[in-house]
């Protein structure tokens, strides 16, 4: 199952009309309606709201095998953790750029990719850095790089 499926399953279990969950994420009902068909992907940075009005995990949104086992208990989930967002910002003569995303995102799609033991060992020590919060903070050759995990703010 897609994530637009998956998005409409949720809904419709959370009792959600398209136009109600549009308004909670101030969004269009077209633009909830383009998810659910597949037309259109939702922002990135709306994802940890999306599954929070969902009261579902991302990687239940991103479950491609599994939604329709999903049962109503289950998204009544309340999610717990708190909402992070790794902020990456790379600066030089040059360039000054910034890349903020969502770390369950990042987190759900870094598993996705993983197929085997092996893959999670290269990407075990990056997952134990979003999870603890750690910062880097460097000059580099030719510029400065910061990456930080903090907390969500709309």
């Amino acid at each position: 199952m897609s994530i637009g499926k998956n998005i409409a399953k949720f809904r419709k279990i959370k009792g959600l009309t398209q136009a109600e969950l549009g308004e909670l994420l101030d969004v269009s009902n077209q633009a909830v309606s383009k998810w659910e068909s597949e037309m259109t992907m939702p922002d990135i940075m709306l994802l940890p709201d999306l599954a929070s009005v969902l009261g579902v995990s991302m990687e239940m949104l991103y479950d491609t095998s599994s939604a329709d086992d999903v049962q109503t208990e289950q998204c009544e989930v309340v999610l717990k953790k708190e909402r992070k967002i790794l902020n990456v910002s790379y600066r030089d003569e040059k360039i000054d750029a910034k890349v903020k995303i969502p770390v369950e995102a990042l987190k759900t799609a870094l598993k996705l990719g993983m197929t085997d033991e092996e893959d999670y060992k290269e990407i075990a020590p990056f997952i134990e850095f979003l999870e603890n919060d750690m910062d880097i903070d460097a000059d580099i050759p030719g510029g400065h790089a910061t990456v930080k995990v903090e907390d969500y703010e709309n």
